[in-house]
C-alpha cells in the first residue's frame, strides 16, 4: 500500500478516507483485456493510462457490470498517478457513513479523483451538489476526475441534470465482463506474474466448482499461492481440493475462500 495511511472502508462519518487503501493487485499490467471478441476493454484501458500521465487533465466515466473491472482499472489510474500527484479514492458504497459536506477541499490541486460507485448518491440533492461542485474544484486546478457505474450516467435519476452533462463530458467508456475463457487466461496471467503455473485442467477444475466473479477468483489465486509456496509444492487439483475443502468447513465470515459473490 502506498500513501502512507491505513484502510479507507470503515473511515467514521466525521472525516473521510484520507490517502487512499490501494489493492496491490490493481494495476495497469495485470488487467486482462480480451472479452467475448471485443476490442472495447482494450479501448476504455487505453482511455484511462492517458489520464495517468503526470500532465493529464479531464474526465473520464467507466461503465459496466459487477466484475468487469470497473474498480480495478480506478485504482490502478490511483496507483499509477500517486507516483507525481496526489491522488482521492472513495467507493459511494459506504457514503451512508459520510456527510457530503465532507468533500469540501477534500481533493488537493491537481490531484486524481476517482469515485467508485456513483450512481447509489443518484437523487440525492445534497450529494450530487457537493460532487458536482468537487468536479468543477478538480477541472479548475488541473485535476483529474475519474467515476464509474453500473450504467452510464443517463440511466440514473439525477436530481441534478448538470451533473449528469458534466460526467459524460469526457467520455463514458463501457467494459465487458469476461467470459469463461477470459476469466482462465486472468487467472493464468495473474498466477505468472507471481511466478506460479496454472494450467487449463487446474484452471477449469476452479472454474468448475466456485463463484465465477473475478474477485472471488482472484482471491482464490491468493490462497493457492501462499499454499503452493509453504508446501513447496506447484499448483494441482490435489492443492485445490484440499484448500477448497478446508474453505467449506470455515465459519469464520470474511474469510478469502467463502462461498459466494463478493460483489
Amino acid at each position: 500500500m502506498n500513501g502512507g495511511a491505513g484502510s479507507s472502508s470503515h473511515a467514521p462519518s466525521g472525516q473521510l478516507p484520507l490517502p487512499v487503501q490501494l489493492d496491490d493487485a490493481a494495476v495497469f499490467e495485470n488487467f486482462y483485456r480480451a472479452a467475448a471478441g471485443d476490442d472495447g476493454n482494450c479501448i476504455t484501458l487505453a482511455a484511462v493510462q492517458a489520464l495517468a500521465h503526470p500532465a493529464a487533465t479531464g474526465t473520464v466515466f467507466l461503465s459496466g457490470a459487477s466484475g468487469s473491472g470497473k474498480t480495478h482499472l480506478l485504482k490502478a489510474l490511483c496507483r499509477d498517478s500517486q507516483v507525481h500527484r496526489p491522488v482521492r479514492y472513495l467507493c459511494l458504497d459506504q457514503h451512508a457513513q459520510w456527510r457530503p459536506e465532507l468533500l469540501e477541499g477534500w481533493a488537493p490541486v491537481c490531484a486524481v479523483v476517482a469515485l467508485d460507485g456513483i450512481d447509489r448518491i443518484a437523487g440525492k440533492r445534497d450529494w450530487e451538489a457537493a460532487i458536482l461542485a468537487l468536479y468543477h474544484e478538480v477541472q479548475e486546478t488541473g485535476g483529474v476526475f475519474a467515476a464509474a457505474a453500473a450504467k452510464p450516467p443517463a440511466g440514473y435519476p439525477w436530481a441534478l441534470a448538470d451533473l449528469a452533462s458534466r460526467l459524460g463530458w469526457g467520455g463514458v467508456f463501457g467494459l465487458q465482463p469476461l467470459d469463461d475463457e477470459g476469466k482462465l487466461r486472468a487467472l493464468q496471467m495473474r498466477a505468472e506474474r507471481r511466478g506460479l503455473a496454472l494450467s487449463d485442467t487446474v484452471g477449469r477444475y476452479l472454474l468448475a466448482r466456485e463463484a465465477r466473479h473475478p474477485a472471488h477468483l482472484f482471491a482464490i489465486l491468493d490462497s493457492l499461492d501462499r499454499e503452493a509456496l509453504a508446501a513447496q509444492r506447484r499448483l494441482t487439483i490435489p492443492l485445490l481440493r484440499a484448500l477448497m475443502a478446508r474453505a467449506d468447513a470455515a465459519s469464520a465470515p470474511g474469510s478469502a475462500l467463502q462461498r459466494g459473490d463478493p460483489g
